[in-house]
């Protein structure tokens, strides 16, 4: 710096700074109807745009830096599935509560040291048990739920697929069961303890002393959470143990759902509600991940529900998938990115137009067939005609034959005669 001093003189190097940042500033700005504006750095409406973008999806923005610029990230809040909501749409989705309820046990168990399989096989419907009982398991972690709850959450009630997060229903129904048919209780017992590495007379045993303690709400609980190895996990001292596992639950959930088969699930499940009132709600759920999977072509798609429905029944069946892609937009957790579901509901919209040609092909259809039909009665009956005018001229040429026989007779009876 001394040296560029003794070189430029005392006072360059501060007028050359001036005289580049007064540059820079001349630079950077520019002039509209006779008004002097500032340009914005090249990038701003783009970043600020995707800001905008985040607003709206309620998403919190990000800043990161980096040595060449600074961009927004987006992190998607973690939003769960209430228990009430996952017992719901499990039957259209092929699912039962059971399965579910099964999962969640074992998954715990594996938490624990046990097994970590949950007997999950491979296949969609696999898929979603597992996807429903995680987010059945992060419901029963939650902060407000007791642990009661959460036994009474991930425990079945009989032969009947049904469930409840009260623990006095469970207990109810539980007391009625052993009042009633000891058989019904004797499976029961044998079903919650199904899984377990359990000798018969472990079995035999839980099962007098839930006959013992059927006067006793909180043993008869404390029965139910131990027959099914439910860990402790909402006493203040197992808070840490808790959040830890629900953290997990909450990591394989959101790696799962981004994943394709993920992605899947969650359509299958966001598109459910509506898939329950058609005629085959598997059918259905199929064609709405074919569509919001893939990108098709107008003539794909058209060709890809003329394939699947009666054409009488595309009107239908669009207006269907239009409102599964509605309720998939506006779920806590969509299928796919909105602007891509966005663009397939544009499409539909676009099929949906389609019917009036649609129509109208089906009207042609049918009156070609009809004009074919009426074709074919015209040369039936046209040659039903010609053999009845066959038919006819044979007649009359017989009657002729008998005229003339019956004619040659009688003259040969009156010469005869005449003879005699």
């Amino acid at each position: 710096m001394a040296t560029l001093g003794k070189v430029f003189g005392p006072g360059a190097i501060d007028t050359a700074i001036a005289e580049a940042r007064a540059s820079a500033d001349q630079a950077a700005q520019g002039t509209w109807r006779g008004r002097t504006i500032t340009l914005a750095p090249a990038g701003t409406a783009a970043g600020m745009m995707e800001r905008k973008e985040h607003e709206r999806a309620a998403l919190p923005a990000i800043q990161l830096r980096n040595l060449a610029s600074r961009r927004v990230a987006a992190e998607r809040p973690f939003r769960g599935i209430p228990a009430a909501l996952i017992f719901q749409r499990a039957p259209t989705l092929g699912v039962q509560a059971r399965q579910i309820r099964a999962f969640a046990r074992a998954f715990l168990r594996g938490a624990q040291g046990g097994d970590k399989s949950g007997g999950a096989r491979s296949g969609r419907r696999s898929s979603s048990t597992r996807h429903l009982a995680l987010h059945l398991l992060d419901e029963c972690l939650d902060d407000d739920v007791k642990q009661e709850e959460m036994t009474a959450l991930l425990s079945d009630m009989g032969s009947a697929d049904q469930s409840t997060d009260d623990p006095q229903e469970l207990l109810e129904w539980l007391r009625g069961a052993m009042a009633g048919d000891s058989e019904e209780f004797e499976d029961y017992v044998q079903d919650i303890l199904s899984g377990l590495d359990i000798t018969p007379q472990d079995a035999a045993q839980y099962a007098d002393e839930f006959l013992r303690a059927r006067n006793d709400d909180a043993k008869l609980m404390e029965l139910l959470q131990r027959a099914q190895q439910i860990p402790q996990l909402h006493r203040p001292q197992d808070e840490s143990d808790r959040l830890a596992l629900r953290e997990r639950i909450r990591n394989e959930i959101r790696e799962f759902e981004n994943s394709s088969e993920g992605r899947q699930v969650l359509a299958s499940f966001n598109a459910a509600p509506v898939a329950a009132v058609t005629a085959d709600p598997a059918s259905f759920l199929q064609t709405y991940i074919d569509f919001v999977t893939q990108q098709r072509t107008f003539a794909a798609a058209l060709k890809l529900l003329l394939g699947r429905y009666p054409a009488d029944s595309i009107d239908d069946i669009i207006d269907k998938l239009k409102k599964a892609l509605g309720d998939d937009l506006g779920a806590a957790t969509p299928s796919h990115d909105t602007r891509w579901l966005g663009a397939v509901l544009t499409d539909l919209g676009h099929l949906a137009m389609s019917s009036t040609l649609l129509e109208a092909v089906r009207e042609l259809l049918g009156l070609l067939r009809r004009r074919e039909e009426s074709r074919r009665g015209q040369e039936h009956k046209g040659r039903e005609d010609g053999r009845d005018d066959e038919e006819a001229e044979q007649e009359d040429e017989d009657e002729e034959g008998g005229k003339k026989d019956r004619g040659q007779t009688a003259k040969q009876v009156t010469r005869h005669g005449r003879q005699l």
